[in-house]
């Protein structure tokens, strides 16, 4: 039986060791301890907790163009499949201030970019020469249908 989940969490500086050695286990350059002290003052993290233990991160900000951006989102290959990335996602989603969500990865990340689709992403751009030989695929998902990243801001900030 899969263990009961338990919750989302901001995450703090004592989840960094956690988020870098899951970070080492995926493809591609694992992000520097500087990268996640950054985000992790900034309050962009977050942690899913599942029967007390770590079960995943998603890294989440705005410098992507002034847009919602997924940074980040890995999940413990022992928790893999049950619901813990969808629930970090949901999380993420949650907390966007813009009308579209961003994110990406590399072409040759089938799982992810499988992912990405039953969430509801579709694929909006490409960026050559990050990883040679596996470009880097940008995916949106409409949060707010409609509406665009100018509205979002008068809303929030009045008319500019």
């Amino acid at each position: 039986m899969t263990p009961a989940f338990e919750r989302i969490r901001d995450a703090i500086a004592g989840d960094r060791a956690f988020m870098l050695a899951l970070d080492g286990l995926v493809l591609g350059t694992p992000r520097s301890s500087a990268w996640y002290d950054e985000h992790l003052r900034a309050g962009h993290g977050l942690v899913a907790e599942r029967d007390g233990v770590l079960a995943g991160f998603a890294i989440h900000h705005r410098h992507f163009f002034q847009r919602d951006f997924l940074a980040l989102l890995i999940v413990e290959p022992w928790c893999r499949r049950s619901g813990v990335a969808t629930t970090l996602l949901q999380a993420v989603e949650k907390r966007c201030t813009g009308a579209d969500l961003f994110t990406s990865t590399n072409a040759s990340n089938q799982t992810m970019r499988q992912a990405l689709k039953k969430w509801g992403f579709r694929a909006t751009g490409r960026i050559d020469n990050i990883d040679p030989g596996d470009p880097e695929l940008v995916f949106v998902k409409k949060l707010s249908e409609g509406a665009d990243f100018m509205s979002a801001r008068q809303t929030k900030r009045g008319p500019t």
